[in-house]
Parts: C-alpha cells; structure tokens; sequence
C-alpha cells in the first residue's frame, strides 16, 4: 500500500514527540471537598499521530484536552509543546468544540480567514487558504464563501468550525466531541473528511468521543480512561491499515474489535449492560 503524506518515509517509531504529559494532576476545589479530576496522567504523543480519547462519562477526557489546549492549568505536571514546556494557549494549537462556535455575524470566508486577518496575513494569501480549506471539508459549492451560518446546515457549520481551525496551521488539532450533535449519516460523511484532512495535513491531532466506532474509524491509538479520580486505564491500537475508508466499519474484524472495546468499557463504568456508544 502507498504511504500517506504523512508518513512517507517516517516510521511511527521515529517520529518525534509533539505532546508530552508528565504527572498531569488537575484538582477542583468546591466548597466542601477537593474533587481530583485527573490523576497523575503520563502520556507521549507522536507528531503526526492521531489520537482519541474514549471512557466513562466524568472521567475527565474534556479536561485533559483542555489542559493540552492551555484553556485548564493542570494543579501539579509538566506539559511539553514540541519539547518546549507551556501552559498557556497558544497559535500552535487549535480547538473544535461540539457546539458550533462560528461567529453569526460574519459570512463563510469571513469565518474561515479570521485568525489569518487577525495576523496580518495578505489578502491573496488569505483568499487562497480560504480556498483550499473549503475543499478539504467539502463546501465547494457556488455561493457558499459569502453565505452566513444561519443559512447553513448544522454539518455545515461544523465545517466551518474545521475550515477555520485548519486554516490557521496549527501543528496540533484538538477535536472535542465535534459531532456529537449531528445525525448519523452527517456524523460519518465528517469522519471520512477529518481522516482526509488529516492524511493531507500531516497535523497531530487529538480527539474526544463517546462513539466506539468513530474512535476505531479515526484513531492510531486509542486511550481509555477511568474515572474517580479521571486516569489512563488503557491504551489500544486498531491496527487497521492506512488510508481508511468508510467501508472498514462493516468488515467482521472492526466489528468484533468494537465489541472487545465495548466489553472493557462496560467493565470500567462498573455497570454491565450500559453502553457508552451513541
């Protein structure tokens, strides 16, 4: 099989780290007690490596991407960005959240050329960047640079959300549940074009769902967190091969590796016959 962009010539092995956690604590104080979220999280990412975040509900996976975002200061550890230790949000970073978070009162290209205005970017430069996002998530039709989010779908919108997020060239892309919202067949039309991005950008991404086959569709490794306090149970990797198409999610074995990951699931909410798929 052809190597992808990302990975032409490099093999996972040799890549270098991008993310490091070291002895990540997050602790919330409230009134009558301190609540851990994150205990102790220790985790490398890979540059170029897709990542997903999967566990219970309350287990802290919202929090960990925050805290690689810098929008969270952990209370006690290290983060390293690129080798480099930070804290704080930065350009090097990018956030979709699951809610829609374009502006209303500003049109598509608007949206997308945002952060590039706001850096002083060329105007033919920003037009072009506009241009090769829209295709890269799939709004491409006549029209649809100067339309406002009001008049687009839901799907749309996320698109957008994408769009802009990648326009800027962030090197890593942190994606909290962003389809959370939408219908399955939308869902799964944004899986394939995030795998698509991905494999064209070579970005470093991080991802949180709840959906056990959109986490084996996406992800090269898999990490399952427990709760009380939120820590790393587990990590798996899918072990399908590259590039992945939507087709993969019929075949016997992805459908048996998303039992298995059920199974572990189940076991870690303590609660047998509750799913934590959508």
């Amino acid at each position: 099989m052809e190597a992808d962009k990302r990975t032409a010539g490099i093999a996972s092995s040799d890549r270098a780290v991008k993310i490091s956690l070291q002895h990540i604590q997050m602790v919330y104080e409230t009134r009558n007690r301190q609540m851990v979220a994150l205990h102790d999280i220790n985790l490398h990412i890979k540059e170029g490596e897709f990542v997903v975040f999967i566990g219970p509900s309350g287990c802290g996976k919202s929090t960990l991407l925050r805290v690689i975002a810098g929008l969270l200061k952990p209370t006690a550890g290290t983060m390293l960005i690129g080798g480099r230790p930070t804290a704080k949000p930065g350009a090097d970073r990018a956030v979709v959240f699951q809610d829609d978070s374009v502006f209303p009162w500003l049109n598509v290209e608007q949206n997308i050329e945002y952060g590039l205005k706001l850096k002083g970017i060329a105007r033919v430069e920003r037009e072009e960047a506009v241009d090769r996002c829209l295709r890269m998530v799939g709004l491409t039709r006549h029209g649809i640079r100067k339309m406002l989010p009001k008049e687009l779908s839901g799907g749309m919108r996320k698109r957008v959300d994408m769009a802009r997020a990648v326009a800027n060239n962030p090197d890593v892309l942190l994606m909290d549940e962003p389809f959370g919202m939408l219908d399955a067949m939308t869902k799964q039309k944004l899986q394939v074009e995030t795998v698509q991005i991905w494999e064209e950008t070579g970005k470093t991404v991080c991802f949180v769902t709840h959906d056990l086959e959109e986490a084996l569709f996406l992800a090269d490794r898999i990490i399952i967190l427990g709760a009380d306090p939120g820590h790393i149970h587990l990590e798996i990797d899918p072990s399908f091969s590259r590039p992945r198409r939507i087709g993969l999610k019929m075949t016997a074995e992805f459908q048996e590796k998303r039992g298995q990951l059920q199974d572990i699931l189940n076991a870690l909410s303590g609660k047998g016959g509750e799913e934590l798929d959508h």
